[in-house]
């Protein structure tokens, strides 16, 4: 294991959340041994222990379970979440979050034993399946988990009392980034988001199930390409944030495949849980191209019956021409695996549960999953832009794009409703408007990206300088070279003519007529009307 300056542990290839936890685990052994002789724990057991459970509890999502983000190699859902690790932190660090966290994974776990009749797994799955290292029964054994727990509790009473779901929500509401660690997590009011640029190179968006509905298979959701005789590599070009307080973008350039493929990523997570991504492949030298998977999600479709709400053995696919419904279950039978494909969908929605609209190269393929050859969960594969035959690729031709928009926790209707606007560059930057925000990347010092006029009703004004013509809207930005930035809306305006508009982000906007006639330009909140005569410069402040 490798412990890391923003204290998270790696290893197995991976920033993992199992052997970060392991330092609080070892405090709670070390509590049991001195506790059952009657002696005081000895102070260097606790030396950086609040400091590494403070960035485990940022990450525990609403079932007491950690959010992965570079995935996870071992079973994806254990039933019992972290009762051990949240118990040792709130009776040995005394930290009321912790309460809450246990009691939530306490929940959880008997939730799923309750469902299994006692068991820690369903007993067809225990039978018929394996993990990466061992047959699934003995995963029976970890029940002993939360025994340790209970005499935790035994020897150190209830602890103190949970921080109250509302206030510990609120309280790691925000984002922070782990430099050392390789990755920006975002904690908002519905659930979690997370992005990585090392060692797997991933986004995950979850919704307010955590990992119950998205599970937090390796690789999720940034490409994933197999080029003919050059393995995958990753060698980081530029990485760039931009770190609001409730809000985050990413820019990421990255050479993969042995240096014949460039990876160039536009992320960016908004407050309300929405996330937008832009992701181009193009390539560097003439290659073969054998497979492209992009914006890939692993469903997770397991039956708890006592757990109300969610797994309950289906997902429903909701598409703009209809739904369909895949069952979860497993079987040694690989004949029994389901394959659905959709020819290039607008939009689609997860079992009511995550929207996504979106455009990419390929097609998309739900592969409704019942064999299992190494089993992480009973669990679905879906991927928005699915490319698997050969194709070659001349030097600097565009292999494959994809542009998204999540929104986790909404229904299909709502989806079919959301629209995002991307942006086009003569150079190489990527440029998206959704929710009111402007996220945009600029990879070589092009700081221009425009849009259609007919692609608003009202035109959304930003930090910076905007040109509204007859035919197009155009953002100017003050990026350089391999910079990122996420910009709210400041006003939103229908103009008849043409103007300029320079805002700045404290509210104050410039319009200038710069047409031969009279502008009329409409302030949509409120509305109000602002006539500008040829020439004519018009200060005004907004309300922000």
């Amino acid at each position: 294991m490798t412990t890391l300056p923003d204290y998270m542990v790696e290893n197995h290839g991976m920033i993992h959340p199992s052997y970060t936890a392991s330092a609080i685990m070892f405090l709670g052994k070390i509590g049991l041994v001195y506790g059952i002789h009657g002696r005081q724990i000895p102070e260097p057991a606790f030396f950086n222990r609040q400091r590494i459970y403070d960035q485990i509890k940022r990450m525990t999502d609403r079932t007491g379970s950690c959010h992965p983000v570079q995935g996870m190699d071992w079973p994806y859902l254990s039933p019992d979440p972290g009762t051990g690790i949240h118990g040792a932190a709130a009776l040995l660090l005394k930290d009321p979050d912790a309460a809450y966290l246990e009691r939530q994974a306490l929940t959880m776990l008997t939730q799923q034993q309750e469902g299994n009749h006692g068991r820690m797994y369903d007993k067809r799955i225990s039978d018929l399946c394996h993990d990466i290292q061992d047959p699934l029964i003995f995963r029976e054994s970890f029940i002993a988990l939360p025994g340790y727990t209970y005499l935790l509790h035994r020897l150190y009473g209830d602890g103190p009392s949970p921080t109250p779901e509302a206030a510990f929500e609120e309280r790691m509401r925000g984002v922070k980034s782990y430099p050392h660690s390789g990755f920006i997590f975002q904690r908002h009011k519905i659930g979690q988001t997370s992005f990585a640029w090392r060692n797997c190179i991933m986004a995950l968006p979850l919704t307010g199930d955590g990992i119950y509905t998205i599970a937090p298979a390796s690789h999720s959701f940034l490409a994933h390409i197999t080029v003919k005789d050059r393995p995958d590599s990753q060698d980081l070009l530029s990485l760039r944030t931009d770190e609001k307080d409730e809000a985050f973008a990413v820019a990421m350039d990255m050479n993969r495949s042995q240096g014949t493929v460039r990876q160039q990523v536009l992320f960016a997570g908004l407050p309300d849980g929405t996330s937008l991504c832009i992701e181009r492949l193009t390539a560097r030298k003439d290659i073969t191209v054998e497979r492209i998977d992009q914006g890939f999600l692993r469903i997770i479709n397991e039956t708890f019956n006592d757990m109300p709400g969610n797994c309950n053995g289906t997902r429903t696919l909701f598409t703009p021409d209809g739904s369909d419904v895949f069952i979860g279950y497993v079987t040694t039978n690989p004949d029994e695996e389901v394959i659905r494909t959709y020819d290039h969908p607008t939009w689609i929605n997860v079992d009511d549960r995550l929207g996504i609209v979106f455009k990419g190269t390929g097609c998309t393929m739900y592969h409704n999953r019942h064999y299992f050859e190494t089993w992480w969960a009973v669990a679905d594969d879906l991927t928005l832009s699915h490319m698997v035959e050969d194709q070659g690729m001349s030097k600097g031709q565009t292999i494959a794009a994809l542009s998204t928009l999540l929104a986790p926790d909404q229904t299909h209707q709502k989806t079919g409703t959301m629209t995002f606007i991307e942006l086009k560059s003569e150079g190489d930057a990527f440029g998206m408007i959704t929710e009111n925000y402007l996220a945009l990347a600029d990879f070589d010092g092009h700081n221009t990206l425009q849009a259609s006029r007919s692609a608003f009703d009202f035109v959304p004004i930003f930090a910076g300088a905007t040109t509204i013509t007859d035919e197009s809207v155009t953002y100017h930005s003050d990026l350089t070279s391999s910079g990122v930035a996420l910009h709210p809306a400041i006003c939103r305006l229908r103009v008849e003519g043409e103007i300029e508009v320079t805002a700045v982000s404290t509210g104050q906007v410039a319009m200038h007529n710069t047409d031969d006639a009279t502008v009329h330009v409409w302030h949509d909140d409120p509305l109000d009307k602002i006539t500008l005569s040829p020439g004519e410069v018009i200060m005004r402040t907004i309300n922000i």
